[in-house]
C-alpha cells in the first residue's frame, strides 16, 4: 500500500501604488538599486515552454545551522497549534471530507512574514504562532531541512518514499525589491524571486505559474490558476507545494481488501473497499476514542489515525489541540494490532482568506492596512487572496507484499506478545502525517465519507 498526498498553497497579492521602474531588479533599505557583482539576477528555465527571470542574491542556503533543539520543538509546537486552530475553523458547520497541509501554509505565510512590518508582522505572529522574526527564519529552515532528510529506503522491493517541498514568489518585473527580503529567501529557505509582467501580460504570467505548478506535483494540479484570476493590479504570486509519497513499512495486501460496511456520521451506511492487515505498531485506546501511529518504509514518517468511539467524534475532535498528537506519543504501547482501513482519495479546496480572517490575521488582506514596505517599499501590498488545495490518495502497490517486508514483519512480531488490539475503522476518523523526529504535522484530516473526494 502506499500514499499519494499533494498540498499546494496559493497567494495573491496585489498592489495600490503604479509606480513601476524601468527593469527588474533588487533593491537595498534605502531604495537604491542592489545588483551588486556579487548579486544575480539571471534567467532560468522552468523545463516548460515558457521562460522566466529570478532576482536572487548570490548567497547559498544556510546548512551548517546551529539552531538550540528546544527552538526547533518551539516551531513545531506552535505550528501544531496553528494547525489544530484551522482544522476547526475548517470543519465549523460541516460534515465532509478534509485534507490539508499546515506545513505548506506556515512556510508560505513564513515567507511573507520575512517581508512584515509592524501590525501585519505582529498579526502573522499571532496567527501563525511564529517566533520572533530574528530567529524565526533560521528556526524554519532548520526544521525544514530534518524534514528534508534523505530518507534510507529499502532497495528492490518496491518500496518507495518521496518528499518534495518547493516554494516559489512570483513578482512584477520591475519591483525595487528589499536586498534584506531576497537575503532571506536565500539563506533560509534557498529561494530568489522569479520575475513575470503581470501588469502587460497577465493571462501569460498565470500560464506560466500553472505550467510550473504541473511540473512540481506530477500534474496532479494541472490548472491551478482559472482563467482571469490574474489582472493587472497583480504584483506577487507566492506557491508552495508539498508532495509526499510512500510506502507502508508494513503493507496491506490487496487479496484481503473485501467490500465492508462504512456508518457514516448520521448512522447510515455504505459499501467501501475496506483493507485488512495484521500490523505492528504503537496504540493506545481510552474512553473517547482509539490511535494507532502506522509508520512507512524508512521510518521517519508516520500517520496517526484516531477513531473516536461510536457517538464520541466531536468529542474527540474538540480534543485536538496544538499537544495532541504528541500527548498520544507518550501513552502508546507496541501492541500486535487487526487493523481494518478504507481505501480512499479525497482532496479538498480552502479558500483561506475567510479562515484566517476569523482567526485574526486582518490587516495583510486590508489595501490601507497591509505593511509588506520590507519587500518592496514603493507599493501598498496586501494579500488579495489565498488558496490551498490538498488531495491524498490511500491504496495497494500493485506488487502486494515484497520479501524484505515480509521479513521485517517477522522480525516485528512477536507470537507471544500478550498486548493486541483491533481497530476497525468503519465510521468517521481523524488522521495526522507526520514527521517522527520533529512531530511536525504534514498532512491533517478527516474522513467522514469514503465514498466521497472532498470538498
Amino acid at each position: 500500500m502506499r500514499n499519494f498526498n499533494v498540498s499546494l498553497l496559493l497567494l495573491l497579492l496585489a498592489a495600490c501604488g503604479s509606480h513601476m521602474a524601468d527593469t527588474p531588479q533588487a533593491s537595498n533599505t534605502d531604495n537604491q538599486p542592489a545588483n551588486s557583482p556579487d548579486d544575480e539576477l539571471t534567467e532560468t528555465t522552468n523545463q516548460s515552454p515558457t521562460s522566466f527571470q529570478v532576482a536572487q542574491v548570490d548567497i547559498p542556503r544556510d546548512t551548517a545551522l546551529s539552531v538550540p533543539k528546544q527552538q526547533i520543538q518551539d516551531l513545531t509546537h506552535h505550528g501544531n497549534d496553528f494547525a489544530a486552530n484551522l482544522y476547526r475553523q475548517a470543519v465549523t458547520n460541516s460534515h465532509q471530507n478534509l485534507t490539508f497541509s499546515p506545513y505548506s501554509i506556515t512556510q508560505a505565510f513564513s515567507m511573507l512574514y520575512a517581508g512584515a512590518q509592524h501590525e501585519t508582522e505582529a498579526e502573522l505572529a499571532q496567527v501563525f504562532h511564529y517566533l520572533p522574526n530574528e530567529i524565526h527564519h533560521q528556526t524554519f529552515n532548520a526544521l525544514d531541512q530534518q524534514i528534508t532528510a534523505p530518507v534510507p529506503v529499502p532497495k528492490g522491493y518496491g518500496a518507495s518514499f518521496e518528499l518534495n517541498i518547493v516554494n516559489a514568489l512570483w513578482g512584477q518585473q520591475g519591483f525595487l525589491i528589499q536586498e534584506a527580503f531576497l537575503t532571506t529567501l536565500a539563506q533560509q529557505y534557498g529561494m530568489g524571486m522569479h520575475m513575470l509582467d503581470f501588469v502587460d501580460q497577465p493571462d501569460f504570467a498565470r500560464q506560466t505559474i500553472n505550467d510550473w505548478v504541473a511540473q512540481q506535483t506530477n500534474n496532479r494540479i494541472p490548472a491551478l490558476l482559472a482563467a482571469n484570476s490574474i489582472d493587472d493590479l497583480t504584483r506577487l504570486v507566492l506557491t508552495n507545494t508539498v508532495c509526499f509519497q510512500a510506502s507502508w513499512a508494513e503493507p496491506f495486501k490487496k487479496r484481503y481488501t473485501k467490500s465492508a460496511l462504512f456508518t457514516l456520521i448520521d448512522e447510515s451506511t455504505i459499501q467501501v473497499p475496506m483493507m485488512h492487515a495484521d500490523l505492528t505498531v504503537e496504540y493506545m485506546a481510552n474512553n473517547t476514542y482509539q490511535a494507532a501511529q502506522i509508520p512507512y518504509t524508512g521510518y521517519t514518517m508516520d500517520m496517526w489515525v484516531v477513531l473516536p468511539r461510536e457517538g464520541h467524534f466531536a468529542t474527540a475532535e474538540a480534543q485536538l489541540g496544538g499537544t495532541f498528537f504528541s500527548e498520544l506519543g507518550k501513552q502508546v504501547e507496541t501492541y500486535d494490532v487487526k487493523l481494518s482501513l478504507p481505501k480512499f482519495e479525497i482532496g479538498s479546496a480552502l479558500e483561506l482568506k475567510p479562515l484566517l480572517q476569523s482567526m485574526g490575521l486582518l490587516s495583510a488582506f486590508h489595501e490601507q492596512k497591509a505593511d509588506f514596505r520590507a519587500i518592496v517599499d514603493d507599493y501598498e501590498l496586501f494579500v488579495a487572496d489565498a488558496f490551498h488545495q490538498s488531495t491524498i490518495t490511500v491504496d495497494e502497490q500493485s506488487t502486494g507484499a515484497t520479501a524484505a517486508t515480509n521479513v521485517l514483519s517477522v522480525i516485528l512480531s512477536d507470537p507471544w506478545r500478550e498486548k493486541s488490539a483491533e481497530m476497525n475503522l468503519n465510521r468517521p476518523f481523524i488522521f495526522a502525517i507526520m514527521h517522527r523526529e520533529t512531530g511536525a504535522i504534514l498532512f491533517l484530516g478527516r474522513m467522514m465519507n469514503p465514498a466521497e473526494g472532498g470538498s
